[in-house]
């Protein structure tokens, strides 16, 4: 069985073979586009991500060691001050220190059974045990380095419900030439915590989450999570270090995790990539309405231009099936392109001539059926008037005279409307009159 071909018409092969190279063209930068976007804007997310979580991480650090700072300068005067017996001045620095730094809610030297040996304030002391509380244990589990309580009531003061950081040391202090430990705890208020994450935009709900060692939260920036099993904290506890996208609240948010230096608390930044995600569908529409567009240009502008090649040619196709059915008087007009408009005239031309050619063999068909004709005649004339002449004689012999007679002028007559007077064509009647 042979094989069914699609005959496609001029007009048809140029819209076709267009289209398909316009779309291949299109679809091919489209898709190696989207896919060089989609990895540089990834890229440019985990890049700026982790430069602002760097940035953020820095002023946190920056804090902390001002406080640590602090800490230690307090810890230095605790020792000069106490060799020397000069409690009073060390009274004065411990309070100045609160005085200055307004973060600073209060400073406690405590002896390591609990006992209150400086403070930068009268207020009466917890009947508490101080000893049980859990940033007191802290320093004693590790006596090398500050320890960062998580947020907490202040509950080394009886009257107190503010809500701080305590960082707690322990360390050397002299009670005139005796050196002994204590621990020196340090109360900070939480709001530079706020306005270190102010001074960042993080983008739509992008927040800030703080967890201590335990993943207990330190804090958060985000309204809607103030405890460790709100989603963004486990999501802190689940990425542990480093960053990826994630889901929040049916956003979308890139994740950066690390550890704050001097302390074990972690923070995690959730950066809104929202509107990247939406530039990235945007330029996707885009390009998809830039490709249908395109595409339809390409269809119009292929099918006019395919029209101005093909219609001159049909037209041309048209005339031709004129002439197959004899009419060869019709010239064609075409438009068009050069070599259509020539390939017209070169018709028109052929056209004339096989017209003349045709009317110089019609002259030469009738020349030569009158010359045949002639010969007939001369072929045919002797005959007759030999048989005619030979009918008289016969007449003539048996005294039919009138017979005679009558067939002389038949002849005469038959004769002269031969001859009519070198005519080919002559009336109907005299015709007649020859046949009777």
């Amino acid at each position: 069985m042979a094989k069914k071909r699609f005959n496609f018409s001029i007009a048809q092969n140029i819209i076709i073979f267009m289209i398909l190279i316009i779309v291949i063209s299109l679809a091919t930068v489209t898709v190696t586009e989207s896919v060089m976007f989609s990895n540089s804007t990834t890229s440019i997310i985990e890049d700026s991500s982790k430069e602002i979580n760097k940035q953020i991480i820095l002023n946190y650090e920056n804090y902390i060691d001002s406080v640590i700072d602090t800490a230690n300068y307090i810890q230095q005067k605790t020792t000069e001050y106490g060799l020397t017996y000069r409690v009073n001045e060390l009274d004065e620095v411990y309070s100045n220190a609160t005085e200055i730094q307004e973060d600073i809610v209060s400073i406690i030297l405590l002896d390591i059974s609990g006992t209150v040996i400086v403070a930068s304030t009268n207020q009466e002391i917890t009947f508490d045990d101080i000893t049980q509380k859990e940033w007191y244990q802290d320093a004693i589990d590790d006596p090398t380095r500050f320890h960062f309580s998580s947020p907490h009531g202040q509950d080394i003061f009886s009257d107190s419900s503010r809500e701080v950081i305590t960082v707690t040391k322990v360390v050397d202090y002299y009670q005139g030439n005796e050196k002994s430990s204590g621990i020196l705890v340090v109360d900070l208020n939480t709001s530079n915590l706020t306005k270190l994450s102010a001074t960042t935009n993080l983008g739509e709900e992008g927040h800030i989450i703080i967890l201590n060692a335990d993943n207990t939260l330190v804090y958060s920036s985000k309204r809607s999570c103030q405890t460790s099993s709100c989603e963004s904290s486990l999501l802190v506890q689940d990425i542990i270090f480093g960053g990826r996208q994630v889901e929040v609240d049916e956003r979308s948010f890139y994740a950066n995790v690390n550890t704050l230096s001097d302390t074990r608390w972690r923070i995690g930044t959730f950066i809104n990539v929202d509107i990247i995600d939406e530039t990235r569908t945007q330029t996707v529409v885009i390009a998809s309405v830039i490709f249908i567009a395109t595409t339809v240009i390409t269809v119009l502008a292929s099918t006019l231009f395919s029209r101005r090649i093909s219609q001159p040619i049909s037209t041309l196709q048209k005339h031709m099936k004129v002439v197959e059915k004899g009419n060869l008087y019709k010239k064609i007009e075409v438009d068009g392109q050069r070599e259509v408009v020539d390939l017209g005239h070169s018709f028109n031309r052929m056209q004339e001539e096989i017209r003349a050619l045709m009317e110089t063999v019609l002259i030469e068909q009738k020349e030569k059926r009158k010359t045949e004709f002639i010969a007939l005649q001369k072929q045919i004339n002797p005959h007759f008037l030999y048989n005619t002449l030979d009918s008289i004689v016969y007449l003539s012999e048996n005294d039919m005279n009138e017979k005679v007679q009558e067939m002389v002028v038949a002849l005469s007559k038959f004769f002269r409307i031969s001859i009519s007077r070198g005519k080919n064509i002559i009336p109907l009647r005299e015709e007649l009159e020859r046949a009777r």
